[in-house]
């Protein structure tokens, strides 16, 4: 099932491509099929997995490895726990809602976003470090080449693709030249994640905290921490709003799931003495993006700051290593990218519709107006809701472990709050203007209505997402606690043979003699 979940996207890429050449509107319907069986096979593996925390074995689903590289002991064996099942049913959820909201055909845009997410799969499901890496650039790649498609659907180039683009090659090569070093410090036998996290306990602490600043530098580009949320911000605002929802979705996700399943366990020392460095950079940048969403009014920079900001907030959860961030951090990206995904899907109607704007539809349009107030309450984390549930336990977490950079991202996360309330307030109180937009329609109202009721049955319950990954938060916590003290004591015997006495000037206990 779960190379069922890696193929089918990427198989309907290709067919999506070629018969959309064709036949566009055949194409775009094949497209929501894939997307449909996608998303039908993400449902039905993370609804059918029952964790047990008191059996190892009993988190992972596996299948049977496959040799790709058999030189390079590059072997692709799928493995998933409750983390990756869940990120992967977001992400085809967010798939299927994007294929079955996007306007006309935009095959080359379809195409990019099925081979994306097949891409993303992959790297959700490798044990292997090095197919992890290249599945996730390539995820990347695909998933901003659709704005370069864009150009061949009829519509202008965006100049910023190119610079996101180069932007994230540049920023991958740290990570990459550490995952090498890693493999060569372990003679060369294998890039699996179990047998580099043997390497990576028994290197010295310097080289430890000189591979985490290395994966932490590629980790923090694709999820858009201070100073590299530039990008992401630029990427959500040019491109096609639905498209946007998938990228958003896939930078929070891919970056998140690196550092909590690869960086932080993986080095443990480094990530125990960079990791405070990493949580400061995340608050400075929120306190920064909810700055600068005072200054910004368009609907859909607002939407694109508050993305960095949450993603920055599920980053620093993770980095402190607290069971409760870290599971408040894996919610935050599940609850708020379904809330981003509703909202860039109603910025897309309401572009479909001439660029309408949000008095005159909040006037004309009851449906619209209701959603969008119910997504923007859950933005800002009105209880009843999926966004007061994540960023209450990712705060509370974070606090007993940084209470001074918690303290700083609930600061700058305040404006953010007041900015989006702010949006509602001009909403409903701007001018109605004399043309009354068409409302919408099903294809778009059903997609939307189902976001917004998972967001909603997530703060009712949120125990349908926790239940599942708490076992596999905790284990997770365990290993890094136990890894980080490990690493401890295996420096205490050097140090005393080195050193046999602590005082130099104190003399070796008397011997008893014996005739």
């Amino acid at each position: 099932m779960l190379s069922l979940l890696t193929i089918l996207p990427l198989a309907g890429a290709v067919a999506v491509f070629m018969v959309g050449a064709l036949s566009p509107r055949t194409g775009a319907r094949l497209a929501t099929g894939f997307w449909a069986m996608t998303a039908g096979v993400a449902a039905l593996l993370f609804t059918a997995y029952r964790p047990v925390a008191d059996e190892l074995a009993s988190l992972w689903i596996r299948e049977g490895a496959y040799a790709l590289l058999p030189h390079w002991n590059v072997v692709y064996q799928p493995a998933a726990d409750g983390l990756a099942l869940i990120f992967a049913a977001v992400l085809a959820g967010l798939g299927l809602a994007a294929s079955l909201s996007m306007n006309g055909e935009a095959t080359a845009i379809r195409a990019g976003l099925l081979a994306a997410a097949g891409c993303a799969f992959g790297a959700l499901f490798s044990t292997d470090l090095f197919l992890l890496f290249a599945f996730a650039e390539a995820a990347f790649a695909l998933g901003l080449s659709p704005v370069f498609g864009a150009a061949r659907d009829g519509a202008a180039t965006p100049p910023s693709a190119g610079r996101s683009l180069l932007f994230l090659h540049v920023t991958g090569y740290p990570m990459l030249l550490a995952i090498l070093a890693l493999h060569w410090a372990g003679h060369g036998e294998s890039f699996d994640l179990a047998s580099l996290m043997r390497v990576g306990l028994e290197s010295p602490p310097a080289t430890q905290n000189l591979m985490f600043a290395a994966f932490a530098l590629t980790l923090a580009a694709r999820v858009g921490i201070f100073p590299f949320h530039g990008w992401a911000i630029r990427a959500a605002e040019t491109a096609e709003p639905s498209h946007a929802a998938c990228l958003c979705a896939l930078s929070g996700s891919l970056g998140v799931y690196g550092f909590a399943r690869v960086a932080v366990p993986l080095l443990p020392v480094g990530s125990a003495t960079l990791g405070p460095w990493v949580a400061g950079a995340a608050a400075v940048g929120i306190v920064h993006l909810g700055a600068l969403s005072l200054t910004r009014r368009e609907p859909g920079r607002l939407i694109a700051i508050a993305s960095s900001a949450f993603w920055s907030l599920a980053a620093l959860g993770i980095v402190t290593g607290s069971r409760p961030a870290i599971s408040g951090a894996i919610l935050l990206l599940v609850g708020q990218g379904l809330v981003f995904g509703a909202l860039l899907i109603m910025l897309a109607a309401l572009r479909e519709r001439g660029d309408v704007p949000l008095a005159v539809a909040f006037a004309n349009m009851p449906r619209l107006s209701s959603a969008f107030a119910l997504a923007v309450l859950s933005l800002v984390g009105i209880p009843g809701t999926a966004g007061f549930v994540a960023q209450f336990l990712t705060l509370a977490g974070a606090f007993a472990e940084q209470p001074l950079f918690s303290a700083m991202a609930l600061v700058g996360l305040a404006p953010i709050s007041v900015a989006a309330v702010s949006l509602l307030r001009r909403a409903k109180s701007g001018d109605t203007g004399d043309t009354v937009p068409p409302r919408l329609t099903a294809r778009e109202s059903v997609p939307l209505t189902a976001l917004l009721a998972a967001v909603v049955l997530l703060g009712i319950r949120p125990g349908i997402v926790l239940e599942r990954i708490n076992p596999s938060v905790d284990r997770l916590a365990e290993e890094v606690r136990h890894r980080r003290a490990l690493s401890s004591l295996m420096e205490k015997p050097i140090r005393a043979v080195e050193d046999p006495f602590a005082d130099d000037d104190a003399e070796p206990p008397d011997k008893e003699v014996t005739p």
